[in-house]
């Protein structure tokens, strides 16, 4: 997954707003892991992402997703 994912979700601006190194993010509905990718970079080493995704192929490229970042 390319690092330079871009939407306009106005949402996805206010993240850092939201969460710091630490915290811990549940992510439900993940699809292919763009916010996933972002929950992580924001809360650090220290802080857990835990990230589901329903629909099989859709988990299969989450999973994928994830082990490359």
């Amino acid at each position: 997954m390319s690092s330079s994912f871009y939407t306009d979700e106005p949402e996805y601006g206010k993240l850092p707003e939201l969460l710091k190194e630490g915290d811990w993010v549940i992510d439900v509905g993940a699809n292919v892991g763009h916010y996933t990718k972002r929950f992580s970079e924001l809360v650090g080493k220290s802080g857990r992402v835990m990230a589901f995704e329903p629909v099989p192929v859709t988990f299969s490229l989450l999973a994928a997703n994830t082990r490359i970042f």
